[in-house]
This record gives structure tokens, C-alpha cells and sequence, in this order.
């Protein structure tokens, strides 16, 4: 048959990762299959190779964005932030209670500053920073060290009465109650 054929051929119906299809006449899995090379021109490789001059300086962090607008409806003086940790983004105001990974070797109680704002806000202004806002802090004390509910994985092979496996799993996490979100003198009122 024509698909038997195909197998014999050793060619491969669907795009491979570099997006050319193997001929008829192709032997083997990869054959046929022409590989595009990413390198730099000699002139870019230059550039990337040569380390940066005594006379030029670093370039210095951009000022965060500043935003004012006119909002009649939102609460006066509440302010948010938006902080990096772990990886993720966490949007809290004063006296939320946040959930992150775990984080080792903090005590129940214990004071925690993060320092990575990305982030703030308010009815009246909203400062982005580029990436990060300086002088901006978010205050938490840590509540409880403790795991989340279990998670049950359950795999069964159909028509195998012997391929079934039931795993749980339960992360670690810290969970914090945050005491000021400060946001410097980055904002007016």
C-alpha cells in the first residue's frame, strides 16, 4: 500500500522542527533535512566579541513612568503595588494575605522586605517602573509556613487492568500578611 511505502522510504509526513519536509527518497529520520545555522554576520560577531570601552559608561536604569488621571470613583489614598518574587507577580494592597513558594529559614512572625516593585498605583496615579521602581518597598510578616491540599495524579491505561498509578503531591508554601506597601516619594497626593 502507499503508506507502507512511505515507511519504507523513510520519509515523514508532518514538518520537522526547521520547517522542511524530507523527500520521497530520503533514508533514515533525519535525512533530507537541511538544518539553517543561526550565526552572526563578522561585522555583529565583532561587536558581541569586544568588550565594552574604558571611555564609554554604563547606561544608567530608565526613570519609572508617571501617570496621572482623574478617577472620581476609587478609594483616596489606597495604594497598590505589583511585586516580583519567585518569578512571579503579586498584586497586593495593605493587610492582604499573599501565598508564595516556600521560603526557607523564615520564622512565624518574622518581618520580610521585597524591594522588587514592579508596579504602583492609586485612584489618581499609577508609577510603572523600567524594570523596577527604586525606592519603592512592600512590608510582610510571615504567618504561617505550611503545605497546600493534596493533589492526586491518577493515570490508567484503558483495557490494562494492571497500569494504574495514584500519586499525591503537596507544595510547601509561606504564607505572609502584608503590613505597608511604601512607595517612597515616587507618588504625590
Amino acid at each position: 500500500s502507499m503508506r507502507r511505502l512511505w515507511r519504507i522510504a523513510g520519509g515523514v509526513r508532518r514538518t520537522g522542527p526547521w520547517g522542511v519536509r524530507p523527500a520521497w527518497n530520503s533514508v533514515g529520520s533525519n535525512a533530507g533535512v537541511v538544518r539553517r545555522s543561526m550565526s552572526l554576520s563578522a561585522e555583529n560577531q565583532a561587536a558581541v566579541d569586544e568588550p565594552l570601552a574604558a571611555s564609554e559608561e554604563p547606561v544608567a536604569p530608565l526613570s519609572p513612568l508617571i501617570y496621572d488621571h482623574e478617577n472620581p470613583f476609587g478609594k483616596k489614598n489606597i495604594n497598590f503595588a505589583v511585586f516580583e518574587y519567585g518569578g512571579k507577580q503579586h498584586k497586593v494592597i495593605r493587610n492582604d494575605v499573599v501565598m508564595l513558594d516556600h521560603i526557607a529559614d523564615l520564622d512565624l512572625g518574622q518581618k520580610i522586605v521585597f524591594d522588587r516593585v514592579m508596579l504602583l498605583g492609586s485612584a489618581e496615579q499609577t508609577v510603572i517602573g523600567r524594570p523596577y521602581i527604586e525606592d519603592a518597598k512592600v512590608s510582610a510578616v510571615v504567618e504561617e509556613q505550611t503545605q497546600t491540599r493534596k493533589i492526586r495524579s491518577f493515570k490508567k491505561r484503558r483495557r490494562k487492568a494492571s497500569s494504574k498509578r495514584t500519586k499525591g503531591h503537596r507544595s510547601l508554601v509561606t504564607i505572609l500578611r502584608i503590613k505597608e506597601v511604601d512607595v517612597g516619594d515616587n507618588m504625590q497626593h
